[in-house]
């Protein structure tokens, strides 16, 4: 998405006058910014871009510092001389002269870097304090009539791709609304399509359920019939409490149950629960047995096969730990755990 609409739409709300001043006075500003920082730049781009400075670095690392900075020493300033002022010129010159050849290598690189850098401070704090002569004034004024010419055909510009927006802003606000309807429309006929899907499903199920209805009514009757031939052929009787409308088939009659033999018998008694009678007497039986209490014989004092059990001499067990401690509870054989009080309460009757 392209970013002048949002441009234009702030520049629209002010008046094109106040835009075309404000972006002379921008210009402006910004060109005179520009102008202060040239000199301090320049020299630091030199510092950054120079051959002669690379070269001299690159033969310190194969020769010796002192005859390199001999050899290139003229070369470097006259490189710079284009961007510091005469004095600080004459400065980096002294300064690089009383580098003395007797240094090492590391000493030589470091008083040169040192040079360098108070050259770029004396360079800013002359220009800081005016003592840089200025550009001639002819070259400003034609670059300020440049710069505001330029801000006064992009106001102009932007006045008129405002106005042309606003024109255009009625038509643009018709198009999305119809196009919003448009999408409106779309949905709702997707909707519809959905709904006629539905009420086809719910059809379909409809007449499924429908048949299947049928089918169990038909496989019902059916069965009805089969069981009422049945019951004229068996001859089961109905009990008139659950009749057959409420699906529940009677209970046979007791003539049917009474032609099997069922008989238990206990002892020399035999009880045919098959009938009436047969069942009372069981019945009866039962809550005899149940009323009856077992005979219990009476034990001996001491069985004839049982041994007597050791005699265990309370004294001989251990009642304390490694560390002298008592134990809270002792082992007995054939009585168990015993609490150390109850032991020492015994250790005293016996004693």
């Amino acid at each position: 998405m392209s970013p002048y609409p949002n441009i234009l739409k702030v520049y629209k709300q002010y008046d094109p006058i106040w835009v075309i001043g404000l972006g002379i006075i921008g210009v402006l500003v910004i060109s005179a910014s520009m102008r202060e920082l040239n000199y301090p730049r320049d020299f630091v781009g030199k510092m950054g871009s120079s051959q002669l400075l690379s070269t001299f670095i690159n033969c310190s690392a194969s020769y010796k510092s002192s005859h390199c900075l001999k050899r290139y020493k003229k070369d470097i300033l006259q490189d710079f001389a284009s961007v510091l002022m005469p004095a600080v010129h004459a400065e980096l010159e002294l300064c690089l002269s009383a580098l003395s050849p007797s240094e090492t290598d590391a000493g030589v690189l470091m008083g040169v870097q040192s040079c360098l850098l108070r050259s770029e401070k004396l360079n800013s704090a002359f220009r800081s304090s005016n003592s840089i002569p200025s550009k001639p004034s002819s070259q400003y004024s034609k670059g300020y009539l440049f710069f505001s010419i330029s801000s006064v055909l992009v106001s102009w510009w932007i006045s008129w791709k405002s106005s042309s927006s606003n024109a255009q802003q009625p038509t643009e606000t018709a198009n999305a609304k119809l196009e919003l309807v448009s999408n409106d429309v779309s949905v709702l006929k997707e909707k519809i399509f959905g709904l006629e899907k539905s009420v086809c499903n719910l059809e379909l199920l409809a007449n499924s359920y429908s048949q299947k209805e049928k089918e169990l009514t038909s496989k019902l009757e059916f069965l009805q019939r089969e069981y009422n031939s049945f019951r004229k052929v068996s001859g089961v009787t109905v009990d008139p409490r659950f009749p057959l409308d409420s699906g529940n088939i009677g209970e046979f009659s007791r003539d049917h149950k009474l032609q099997r033999d069922k008989s238990i018998k206990v002892g020399d008694q035999t009880f045919n629960i098959a009938t009436k009678d047969g069942l009372d007497k069981w019945k009866t039986f039962v809550h005899q047995s149940i009323g009856k209490k077992p005979e219990i014989e009476p034990k001996s004092q001491t069985a004839e096969n049982e041994t007597p059990s050791p005699q265990i001499d309370l004294k001989n067990l251990k009642t304390t730990d490694e560390n002298g401690k008592p134990f809270r509870r002792i082992f007995v054989p054939n009585r168990g755990w015993v609490s150390s009080r109850k032991l020492q309460h015994e250790l005293q009757l016996l004693s």
